[in-house]
């Protein structure tokens, strides 16, 4: 008597990974016990092989992972000419390329920089213009130095300088692409839906990466911008429509208070926290409101959350950015379009869904390790914010028992902080509450509003 695989002459290969098998099926007669028997077999094999894609992904993501986390060795020399590493390097560089491309189809990206802008109503040919009489129209460092950049801008360098904010040490300076500017302001006009017919404010320094795209954004989008010097309340001379602006955390502060804040449609703050009590004022406004999220490096913000009029907590990407956790939950960025690939930051982020959507936590340069107990100081002054309508921030100092105790670093004169510390007890576990208290006439801040809790250390 034959048996059930005499009958079904069924041959299997296993090949290398057990990916491939070969069968040899005899003649199977549709309803039968042979064929509800190869059914079963032919499922089987399906869960084997989605089991080793399953795998095969995450090889993948394991060795994105290594070169994440272990970016001081250099690829290119540890991989061998002609081997599996050097093959799957190259696809993986010829897939972003690829992906650049078609996703800058997709949003019809002009690559190529242009050098025409509208400034306070005047409309100027950066490669046919006397710049001598450009920088007279205005004897002020702030009108100087946007003209000194648009006259780097329109020289035939491909390349422009820029300067970090100096918010984690000190400043940098940053050889970048006109083009990958050029790209990344036309995300943010297409986005904000900036044309020729839109009018944008530009009151923030443009020696910084800041003040430099909203005059690439004017370029991008043939948009008139009106420039006017930097100041805490930008809007209070502004009485015309604005329909894009961008401001740091203090501008907002005190423009709020101007009737003339209703004159923005649309606003978007970077450079610095957004406290509670900023958010909770701008749910009161008709403008709509992003916050930013960004560095130098980006070349301006790659991820915006709104905060008003509907309040969203986590930061969205913008299309084309891709973002995912390294080692310690700091957050990695790809942006094929601009040529970063796998960016390592040192902001801890907690992932909210598979399109990268993210809760900024704080950074790895603040945290304090307080008797082995990691403390986010971000994280922490959010939770207490709410308590404060002063200036306040948590800083880090070392300490004899803990190694580094937590410090509340309060702006202004000193006030019994009894009913203070009762108030974040309700909310703050033992470990997370302060230490003790430092009153300071002022919190040191860059030029764009971020705290220099470094400054603040040495102090």
């Amino acid at each position: 008597m034959k048996t059930l695989q005499d009958l079904s002459r069924l041959s299997r290969f296993a090949i290398a990974n057990r990916s491939i098998w070969v069968e040899a099926k005899p003649s199977i007669k549709r309803g039968s016990i042979w064929e509800q028997w190869h059914n079963e077999k032919d499922s089987e094999k399906n869960k084997i092989k989605n089991s080793i894609n399953n795998q095969n992904t995450k090889i993948s993501m394991a060795k994105h992972e290594i070169i994440n986390n272990k970016n001081e060795i250099n690829t290119d020399r540890v991989t061998k000419k002609g081997s599996i590493w050097e093959r799957w390097h190259n696809e993986q560089n010829s897939n972003e390329r690829d992906f650049a491309r078609n996703l800058s189809s997709e949003l019809d990206i002009d690559h190529e920089p242009k050098y025409n802008i509208e400034l306070n109503g005047t409309k100027y040919n950066l490669k046919a213009i006397n710049w001598f009489d450009l920088k007279n129209k205005n004897k002020a460092q702030w009108w100087h130095d946007i003209v000194i950049f648009l006259e780097q801008w329109a020289n035939d360098s491909k390349t422009i300088l820029l300067k970090t904010s100096g918010s984690t040490g000190k400043p940098k300076v940053l050889e970048a692409e006109k083009q990958k500017l050029w790209i990344s302001a036309t995300k943010t006009c297409n986005y904000f839906n900036l044309s020729n017919e839109s009018t944008g404010l530009l009151c923030l320094s443009a020696n910084y990466v800041a003040g430099k795209m909203m005059l690439v954004r004017a370029m991008v989008s043939g948009m008139n911008l009106i420039c006017i010097e930097p100041s805490d309340n930008p809007v209070k001379k502004i009485k015309t429509t604005i329909d894009f602006i961008a401001m740091v955390p203090l501008q907002v502060q005190s423009s709020l208070k101007h009737k003339n804040f209703s004159n923005i449609n649309q606003l978007i703050i970077g450079g610095g926290k957004v406290e509670f009590t900023l958010i909770e004022s701008l749910k009161e406004t008709k403008t709509i409101v992003y916050e930013t999220f960004g560095m130098t490096e980006t070349l301006s913000h790659i991820a915006l959350k709104k905060l008003a009029p509907n309040y969203q907590e986590h930061f969205t990407p913008l299309n084309g950015v891709n973002i995912f956790q390294g080692f310690n939950k700091v957050m990695v960025i790809n942006y094929p379009e601009l040529g970063i690939s796998n960016l390592k930051t040192n902001d801890i982020i907690e992932l909210i869904d598979e399109n990268g959507s993210f809760i900024w936590k704080g950074r790895t340069d603040f945290v304090i390790n307080s008797g082995g107990i990691k403390i986010s100081p971000e994280e922490l002054e959010q939770k207490i914010a709410h308590l404060f309508e002063t200036p306040f921030c948590i800083v880090g100092i070392p300490d004899t028992d803990f190694g580094e105790k937590v410090v509340l670093v309060i702006e202004g004169e000193p006030f019994e902080t009894e009913k203070l510390f009762a108030e974040m007890k309700k909310s703050l576990s033992s470990y997370y509450l302060p230490k003790s208290v430092k009153f300071v006439d002022k919190i040191p801040l860059t030029d764009s509003g971020k705290i220099q809790r470094k400054k603040i250390f040495e102090t």
